[in-house]
């Protein structure tokens, strides 16, 4: 044995090699509007030889705000301050009054990619707290991640 306080490393593998958007997000959006069917990002997630894995989780993040970093991603809160969020960060059939898809009191069934890779974020909005502007949305499925362009988020009048 060696040191007392050693832990032996944690192989971690996966099978996704990349993901990438088959439809990119949309220029512009307001906020508090779902992306809905017109406006869905579609991303395919797949293996080292090109080829589409299904069943796994793609997770959305918000990364960037008018070309600076989020550091905290989804959870991006300061006393006295409201950061926009990306609610509902990933695809799934959420209940009705769902506020925090992360939440034990809000059900989700999580949808996961198809036999073909891909994963559909139709139920995904921007919350309408927050300052409006440019944001970036990184995807990330075991790791592995892919980087929206800017949406531009409107106010919602």
């Amino acid at each position: 044995m060696g040191y007392p306080f050693y832990v032996k490393p944690i192989k971690l593998t996966t099978d996704v090699f990349s993901v990438k958007f088959v439809k990119n997000m949309t220029f512009s959006i307001k906020e508090g509007v779902e992306l809905g069917s017109s406006l869905t990002p579609i991303l395919k997630v797949e293996n080292s030889t090109n080829g589409p894995i299904s069943g796994k989780l793609v997770i959305a993040l918000i990364c960037n705000y008018n070309g600076k970093d989020y550091p905290k991603r989804y959870k991006n809160v300061r006393k006295g301050y409201k950061a926009k969020r990306l609610l509902n960060p990933f695809p799934g059939n959420y209940s009705k009054d769902s506020t925090n898809p992360l939440s034990f009191d809000d059900p989700v069934i999580p949808i996961l990619t198809d036999s073909r890779g891909y994963v559909f974020f139709n139920s995904s909005y921007f919350s309408q707290y927050g300052p409006a502007g440019k944001y970036k949305v990184e995807f990330i499925c075991d790791g592995v991640n892919v980087v929206s362009e800017y949406v531009n988020v409107k106010l919602k009048l």
